[in-house]
């Protein structure tokens, strides 16, 4: 399994964030190489939102559809996405919430993955920090979009760590 952990500095509400992340059915606008994504089921259970969802991601020749049961906790600020159908041998997604007191969140982003092709295992695993990187910066971006810049400057910090 790779694993990869991301972290940033926001000055947005974790809820703000939440909804941001939980609106995939716009992926394909901002997020990198997802072309479309699509909501097959949405329920809840246990108080918690539950979403399956489809996206179709394109990278060059590469054309491949997840399917993802999402699960949000918006009582204590997690998303937790768990692959059920695609290309991965295993995936697993989470973003946690940590709101501090002035109203800025830090968001702490996981990816954890096996191809089930051992060679595009090797192929694609020297590209995927980067490209967790593109996602989580894409999300940045949509956040400074439909939330506004922060007016002082912005406060983003993280760093990607490869597990």
């Amino acid at each position: 399994m790779h694993s990869i952990r991301l972290q940033k500095h926001l000055p947005y509400t974790a809820n703000q964030l939440m909804d941001l992340a939980l609106d995939v059915e716009v992926y394909h606008q901002f997020v990198p190489f997802c072309e479309r994504c699509v909501i097959r089921e949405r329920f809840e259970r246990q108080g918690k939102d539950v979403m399956v969802a489809a996206m179709t991601v394109g990278v060059s020749i590469f054309n491949e559809t997840f399917v993802s049961r999402v699960i949000a906790d918006r009582e204590v600020k997690t998303i937790r996405v768990a692959g059920i159908d695609g290309p991965l041998k295993a995936l697993v997604n989470n973003w946690q919430f940590h709101e501090r007191d002035d109203g800025t969140t830090d968001i702490d982003f996981s990816v954890s993955f096996e191809f089930r092709s051992r060679m595009l295992s090797m192929l694609a695993s020297s590209r995927v920090e980067d490209v967790c990187n593109r996602i989580l910066n894409a999300f940045v971006d949509r956040a400074h979009a439909k939330l506004g810049a922060p007016e002082h400057g912005t406060p983003e910090q993280g760093a990607a760590k490869t597990a």
